[in-house]
């Protein structure tokens, strides 16, 4: 992972769970048009063959319709297991983190406040926030 990505899921951290729900919702509304469309069905007249395949061209384009919305409801499930790795991962490398440093990176990135700021939220030095700060990524870089 590149230094640019970890502060960039840092500063995702908080909205993870969030961003979970949202996904989930997504989800739902597929589930509800796939729904709604697997209704859609052939209409078969009376003397006809009745061969058990979609011959009206409605039905045919709401499989299709159907299908895709299967699609990208596996891509939203592998997206929130994605999120959910990601999110567990950050976790447990907070909890490692001691008080202070855990201070510094909470102020930076989860209140996002600017460097002019985080000294007197942490109540440290200017250059002690930053020696702390480079510390944390450069260890979270390494796992």
């Amino acid at each position: 992972m590149e230094l640019k990505s970890l502060k960039r899921l840092l500063k995702e951290y908080p909205y993870m769970t969030e961003k979970i729900q949202g996904i989930k919702k997504e989800i739902e509304g597929y589930k509800e048009q796939a729904a709604a469309l697997r209704e859609v069905d052939s209409i078969i007249l009376d003397g006809m063959p009745k061969a058990g395949v979609l011959s009206d061209p409605t039905a045919r384009k709401a499989q299709k319709i159907v299908d895709d919305f299967d699609k990208r409801v596996e891509m939203l499930l592998d997206e929130i297991e994605l999120i959910i790795n990601e999110q567990q991962r950050f976790t447990d490398m907070l909890r490692r983190l001691s008080h202070d440093e855990y201070a510094v990176i909470e102020a930076r990135y989860f209140k996002g406040l600017s460097w002019d700021f985080v000294p007197g939220e942490v109540k440290m030095s200017r250059s002690i926030c930053f020696d702390v700060h480079n510390e944390v990524l450069f260890r979270m870089l390494q796992n």
